[in-house]
């Protein structure tokens, strides 16, 4: 496909199928059959020549394209929304944007109106593009032209919540013809996403020209990029080898990268990354073996070395090392045998960032200055234009701008998003001015998150915290549902504080700040009650909340007075113990469990519920917690809720007769309640999994002494189960297993005497 095709597909059949569909959708919701109505009234205006309004026209254009006119397109009209185009979402979304973006209704008006203006930019950017239905070209779309659009209509989805056509856009995307990223590999290449390095990569024409006059001259197998931090030098690193791996003109079969920046932000936390660290000689020399495909079974250090070496000489590459400079002192035999061995030792090329000069390598290091005047316009154009910002008043003063951030441009990036929370460029220069380098970037960060809601707050600090995580450890730790997560990632997003280029989707694996931006956000705000809280809350979701004796030992004081204030009656006393818990002490499940054990007995069954999953959620350690929710769902005869809080227990501490017997009794009453409604093959199904939970529980003997009659209920359940399957005989068997087992038991003689009329020929009376 060209990309005139692709883009067809992209905007006429996902992005405007979708957009069309929320339409239709929100105004239906809120306004019933009148919603077309209202649509309507936005092309209301009418033509003095043919005297019909602009939406009798649009709907005359759209039956002249179908069969009754031009035949040019085949689909039905199901209804007055599917006349709306990709030119007239403008006019909807302005005139109703309260109702098509609930989630900015509520807030406060500059902040509704900035965001509103935001997505009409975007929408009326890809109206203005050359719709190739609309206006057929003769030549193909060119790459960037296409990418901008595409990347209007995925914010555009994004903002609208629609994040699965989000994700087909960009799967579009990474089919156009004429950009390196969407040009398949040539070779073995293995580096990181682009956004964890660098998004939409432009200029840099001299530092790539000397690259490839080094790839192609045999002059040296060894290369460095040196420079300042900020400079840009892991961005050009990443082009060139992204560049590299779409050709096959080179002599190389790999191009390979690895880096010694540090990924772990969170002090005893192990942050999984999608390409192996390395901090001394031998975790770089198991790094490569393992980019190799090749497994890490080797014991001997040497052996490692000389099969590492073995692979880079049989498979010539290019291995970029980046930020070589960052190892620690005990590691500098790493910078020894990168630098110097491979190159030497092997046919591979070697390719270094180091914010330092290395060494011995003068002659073969390309120093990073500051952007070029040309690559600056160019790459202020596109941060620009990933913001939102408007960008010739940027323009206007990039000189000034170029001088206060020493041309650099991550202080580019940094600035702009300063001047992006709503500063005048030319206070945002100022301010930078005043405050140069780190203080500056410091202050930018610190006025972003005053911009932020709540919720965008709590997730920037959630992932400062925890680094990449997925949308159900941040919903777990913060105690959201998705539909919140996406609204507050749609704000980052929008701010600039989370990579724009990558998957848009809630679902995609992993969700990360950039690493400088995490860095940033833990030095600023790390002292902050609001870190310390969400840093409890997200290392309890994830199992590494390590508390002190002291602070148990007050917790349980508290705990243990909120039982016996239920004991006494005064439950919003008891309540009110539990709430402190969870206030002073975020992230510990035992005061939710304990809150939602209170709101239990209390019949707030809707609490209860909310609280019980929140301490499961934290890791809740009481495995009565899950037989106290159970037995709650199975109180209001919500079967399937109850066997699902008791399997949430067992898939935490394993097999246990209370719990089976809850599975077990709940899958019984969903079984015998199909059966009774005439669905008996699915009522028999439940039942048959019944029994097995009931067997499982009635061989255990590992109850607690205070619930001594499980016993005689799991008996009891068995029977009724075999009642519900009308197995007589199997019932006989079982009442003399029941007699035998529980001889005190007396509901095993009042059961036997009333279903001895029903199974007559099985049971003989006694």
């Amino acid at each position: 496909m060209d990309n005139t095709t692709i883009l067809f597909n992209a905007i006429q059949r996902t992005y405007r199928n979708a957009i069309v569909a929320h339409i239709r959708s929100h105004l239906t919701d809120r306004l019933g059959s009148a919603g077309i109505e209202a649509v309507k009234k936005c092309f209301g205006k009418r033509n003095e020549q043919t005297g019909k309004t602009h939406w009798e026209s649009i709907s005359d254009a759209a039956k002249e394209r179908r069969s009754g006119g031009t035949g040019e397109l085949s689909t039905p009209i199901r209804d007055e929304y599917d006349l709306l185009g990709v030119e007239f979402f403008y006019n909807v979304f302005e005139a109703h944007f309260d109702v098509l973006c609930p989630a900015h209704s509520h807030k406060p008006n500059k902040e509704r109106n900035q965001a509103c203006q935001t997505l009409l930019t975007w929408m009326k950017q890809i109206k203005n593009y050359r719709d190739p239905v609309s206006h057929p070209v003769s030549e193909d779309i060119d790459y960037s032209e296409a990418t901008n659009v595409l990347y209007c209509a995925r914010k555009a989805l994004d903002f609208c919540g629609l994040a699965e056509d989000s994700a087909q856009l960009l799967r579009l995307q990474t089919r156009l013809l004429g950009g390196y990223v969407g040009e398949p590999s040539r070779v073995l290449c293995e580096m990181p996403p682009e956004d964890e390095v660098v998004m939409a990569f432009v200029g840099r024409h001299r530092e790539l020209g000397l690259l490839t006059q080094w790839i192609s001259s045999g002059i040296s197998k060894r290369w460095a990029l040196s420079g300042e931090g900020g400079k840009g030098k892991s961005a050009i690193a990443y082009a060139f080898g992204r560049n590299l791996s779409e050709r096959d003109d080179h002599g190389l079969d790999a191009v390979m990268w690895m880096s010694a920046k540090r990924r772990r932000f969170v002090e005893g936390t192990t942050v999984l990354v999608d390409r192996p660290d390395f901090h001394d000689k031998a975790s770089a020399i198991s790094a490569i073996i393992r980019l190799f495909g090749e497994g890490d079974s080797i014991d001997e250090d040497a052996g490692k070395e000389d099969y590492a070496l073995q692979l880079l000489s049989e498979f010539p590459s290019l291995l970029i090392v980046d930020d070589i400079d960052t190892v620690e002192e005990d590691g500098e035999d790493a910078i020894q045998f990168l630098v110097m061995t491979v190159p030497e030792r092997t046919k591979s090329k070697v390719l270094i960032t180091s914010r330092k000069a290395i060494f011995g390598l003068s002659n073969v290091t390309t120093q990073v200055l500051g952007l070029s005047p040309s690559d600056a316009s160019d790459f202020i154009k596109s941060r620009c234009d990933l913001m939102g910002i408007p960008v010739q008043p940027v323009l206007s003063v990039q000189q000034k701008l170029l001088d206060v951030t020493d041309s650099s441009p991550l202080f580019i990036e940094d600035l702009l998003r300063l001047h992006q929370t709503g500063i005048s460029i030319e206070k945002a220069i100022g301010l930078w001015a005043e405050k140069r380098g780190t203080e500056a970037r410091k202050y930018a960060i610190q006025r972003e998150y005053d911009q932020l809601d709540d919720d965008a707050k709590s997730m920037l600090l959630a992932l400062s915290i925890h680094g990449p995580s997925d949308a159900d450890e941040l919903c777990r730790g913060l105690d959201w549902q998705q539909e919140r997560l996406v609204t507050a990632l749609q704000q980052l997003r929008k701010m600039f504080l989370l990579p724009i280029t990558g998957p848009s989707s809630v679902s995609s694996p992993k969700l990360a700040l950039n690493r400088n931006t995490q860095i940033l956000v833990k030095e600023v705000l790390g002292d902050s009650e609001a870190f310390r809280r969400t840093e409890r809350l997200m290392k309890a979701a994830t199992g590494q909340l390590k508390t002190k004796k002291s602070e148990d030992e007050r917790v349980d004081k508290l705990l243990r007075r909120a039982r016996l204030l239920v004991n006494q009656s005064r439950a919003d006393d008891a309540e009110a113990e539990a709430h402190r818990v969870i206030s002073e002490f975020p992230g510990r499940s035992d005061g939710f469990a304990t809150l939602a054990w209170i709101q239990k007995k209390q019949g707030d069954n809707a609490s209860a519920r909310m609280n019980f999953q929140r301490a499961h959620d934290l890791g809740c350690s009481d495995r009565d917690a899950y037989g106290h929710w159970a037995d709650m769902e199975a109180s209001n005869e919500e079967w399937g809720a109850a066997a699902q809080a008791a399997e949430l227990g067992m898939s935490k501490f394993g097999e246990s007769q209370g719990l089976l017997f809850r599975i077990g009794y709940a899958r019984h009453r969903q079984g015998r309640e199909l059966i009774r409604e005439g669905e008996v093959e699915a009522g028999r199904k439940h039942c048959k999994q019944a029994e097995e939970f009931l067997e499982r529980a009635r061989t255990k003997n590992d109850s607690e002494p205070r619930n001594y009659s499980i016993r005689f209920q799991i008996y009891r359940a068995i029977a009724l189960n075999f009642e519900a399957l009308d197995e007589g005989a199997r019932l006989a068997r079982h009442f003399a297993l029941w007699q035998n087992a529980c001889p005190n038991d007396s509901q095993c003689e009042s059961e036997y005497q009333r279903l001895r009329g029903k199974y007559a020929k099985y049971l003989s009376s006694r």
